[in-house]
């Protein structure tokens, strides 16, 4: 999981420190650290919803505002790929008129190894066909080589509709969740 970190104390049962790194300051999350909620939301979601048992690798790559980098973002998907992770979890993006070609290598570093990457389709109520978020934009058809990309949108609490802030794309987006 690619985030803002996990908050240990949400996660009694699990032995963060093993599979935990801080890209923000360089060192284990042993440290005194301010996490960004999102990563631990998206991790309560990820243990409570599945129904098989998880690992959970926390790569922390924003700081607690949600800032971060793409070179701290480009070591956690290798740290990911060094560990044999078989899901890569993203649940963030940017939009940039011209993809990363760097970026785009590790995306393909990622295929190689048959992990699959979740990403989020982003939460602007964009067309993502017409204007990439990254990484879900590498589930559009201009990287149809990847294949291991799957771009995710948000759906509303109370129906089975894209929720109102919801990015969409009809080549970009594989699933609502």
């Amino acid at each position: 999981m690619i985030d803002g970190g996990l908050n240990p104390q949400m996660f009694p049962s699990l032995s963060l420190t093993e599979y935990s790194y801080d890209f923000t300051i360089g060192d284990s999350l042993n440290k005194e650290i301010e996490i960004n909620p999102h990563g631990t939301i998206v991790g309560r979601i990820i243990l409570n919803e599945l129904l098989v048992p998880v690992k959970l690798l926390d790569l922390k790559v924003f700081d607690k505002e949600g800032k971060g980098d793409m070179f701290n973002s480009l070591c956690a998907v290798s740290n990911a790929i060094k560990n044999n992770a078989d899901i890569i979890n993203m649940s963030w993006g940017m939009y940039v008129p011209i993809y990363d070609s760097l970026f785009l290598k590790y995306m393909e570093a990622t295929r190689v190894k048959n992990i699959l990457v979740v990403a989020s389709a982003g939460n602007e109520n964009l067309n993502t066909n017409s204007c990439l978020h990254f990484p879900s934009g590498f589930n559009s058809a201009a990287f149809t080589t990847l294949g291991n990309v799957l771009g995710v949108a948000s759906l509303a609490k109370s129906s089975d509709n894209l929720a109102a802030y919801s990015n969409y794309g009809t080549s970009t987006i594989g699933i609502a969740s």
